[in-house]
């Protein structure tokens, strides 16, 4: 039994960090843009109202345009950092 056989390679290793840390980056990026588009076809909704926004209305409003501004922040980070990986993967 040679047991440097068994033991995977550090290109190995490199690759399947690589893959885990995409996946995650994808899996984040999808459930992130879900919920960005939720809150955007709620705001057209209300943007759609033909009554003047209540005040607590207008205060949900303006919260929800704070989530979906922090929302496009992290997927544009998401997308740096996938963009990094698939450099970092060229460059090794």
């Amino acid at each position: 039994m040679n047991l440097a056989q068994d033991r995977p390679s550090r290109a190995d290793v490199k690759v399947k960090y690589y893959c885990r840390e995409v996946a995650k980056s994808v899996i984040l990026g999808c459930s992130t843009e879900k919920r960005l588009l939720q809150l955007i076809d709620l705001q057209m909704q209300v943007f759609g109202q033909r009554s003047p926004l209540t005040l607590v209305e207008l205060e949900d409003f303006s919260r929800r345009a704070e989530r979906i501004k922090l929302l496009g922040q992290e997927l544009d980070r998401v997308g740096i950092t996938g963009i990094q990986h698939v450099c970092f993967r060229k460059a090794s």
